[in-house]
C-alpha cells in the first residue's frame, strides 16, 4: 500500500514539475514593445486588429510563440516577420487550435519584429450605433504597450474607454487616437471599449487591388490620328520587319558549319528551361499602390515599403 502511494506521489510530482517548466518557458519571452492597432470598418465591415511586436533582446531566436485571438475570428489574416537584413515583411507558417472562446495561434519566428493581423467580426451594429470591446489576454509580459485607434471619416459621437484625449490626423487624412498603457506583466489583461455612430456603411479605405503597370484600353475604343499611327499599320510594319530579320538570320545560319551550329544550340538549350516561380513571367506588371514598386501576385506585403497588399 505504501509503495503504491509513493508511486502515485512521484507521478504527481513529475507532472507538477512538467507544468511549472511549461509556464516558465512561456514567461521567458517578453515583448519589448507591443502596438495594438484597431481600425474599425477600414477595408471590411469588421474590426481590423494589427499587432506590431518587437521581442525583448533577452529572447533567443528562433523563438516559438503562441498568441490567443477570439474564436469567432477563426484564423489570422496574416502572420509575418520583418527580415533584419532588408527590413521587409515575409509570411510565417502558423498553426491554430481552438480553446474555448479563443484560438491559439502558434508559430516560430527567426526575427524579433513581427506583425499579426486579423479581422474581428465582434464589431456590433444596431442601426447607426457601433460598439466594440477589445481584450488583450496578457499572453506575454510587455514592457511598453501602446494602443492606436483609427476613426472612420464619417463617425460621430466618438467615445473611447479609457479616454484617449484628442485625436491626431495622420498622413492618410484619417484621425488616430493614441493611448500609452505602459508595462504589463504576463497574465495581466487590458480592455478597451469603443462606441460611435455612423449613418452609412462606407469603408475608410475600400479594397485596393494591385493594379497593372498601365491602364488597359478597351478593344472598342475609337482610333484617331494619321493613317501611319493606326495600330494595324504599326503591327503589320513590325511583322514585316520580324519576317525579314528571320529570313536573314536563317540565310546566315545555313552558311555556318554544322559543328558550330550544334554548339550554339546547346548553349541556348541549357537556359531554355529556366522560368520564374509558378511558371509565370517575372515581368507581370503588378505594382504596389503605395510606392509603385513591382510586386508578385502571391505577396501580401510590398517588399520595398512593407505596405499590406489587398489581393483581388
Amino acid at each position: 500500500m505504501l509503495k503504491r502511494c509513493g508511486l502515485g506521489l512521484l507521478i504527481l510530482l513529475i507532472g507538477f514539475l512538467g507544468f511549472t517548466h511549461d509556464v516558465g518557458a512561456q514567461s521567458d519571452i517578453t515583448f519589448a514593445n507591443l502596438e495594438i492597432d484597431l481600425w474599425p470598418e477600414y477595408d471590411r465591415p469588421d474590426m481590423l486588429v494589427i499587432y506590431r511586436i518587437t521581442l525583448d533582446n533577452s529572447v533567443k531566436l528562433p523563438a516559438q510563440l503562441t498568441l490567443r485571438i477570439p474564436a469567432t475570428v477563426g484564423a489570422p489574416y496574416n502572420v509575418a516577420y520583418e527580415d533584419t537584413a532588408d527590413g521587409m515583411l515575409y509570411n510565417l507558417n502558423y498553426s491554430t487550435q481552438i480553446e474555448g472562446d479563443w484560438v491559439r495561434v502558434s508559430f516560430t519566428t527567426p526575427s524579433p519584429v513581427l506583425q499579426i493581423e486579423y479581422y474581428d467580426p465582434g464589431l456590433k451594429k444596431e442601426g447607426a450605433l457601433r460598439t466594440f470591446e477589445y481584450l488583450w489576454p496578457g499572453d506575454y509580459a510587455v514592457r511598453d504597450l501602446t494602443v492606436v485607434v483609427q476613426q472612420p471619416p464619417t463617425a460621430t459621437a466618438w467615445t473611447l474607454i479609457p479616454s484617449m484625449g484628442s485625436g491626431v490626423k495622420g498622413e492618410d487624412g484619417l484621425t488616430y487616437y493614441h493611448y500609452a498603457v505602459g508595462e504589463l506583466k504576463a497574465g495581466t489583461s487590458f480592455v478597451l471599449r469603443l462606441r460611435y455612430e455612423k449613418a452609412n456603411d462606407d469603408l475608410s479605405a475600400p479594397m485596393q487591388l494591385v493594379q497593372p503597370a498601365a491602364p488597359i484600353e478597351s478593344a472598342g475604343s475609337e482610333q484617331s490620328g494619321p493613317w501611319y499611327t493606326q495600330v494595324w499599320v504599326i503591327v503589320m510594319g513590325a511583322g514585316g520587319v520580324l519576317i525579314l530579320t528571320g529570313l536573314l538570320w536563317w540565310f546566315a545560319l545555313t552558311r555556318v558549319p554544322a559543328q558550330e551550329r550544334t554548339s550554339k544550340r546547346l548553349r541556348h538549350t541549357s537556359r531554355a528551361g529556366i522560368s520564374s516561380p509558378s511558371g509565370t513571367s517575372p515581368l507581370r506588371g503588378l505594382y504596389c499602390p503605395a510606392c509603385g514598386h513591382r510586386v508578385q501576385p502571391e505577396d501580401r506585403f510590398c517588399r520595398t515599403c512593407g505596405t499590406r497588399l489587398q489581393q483581388g
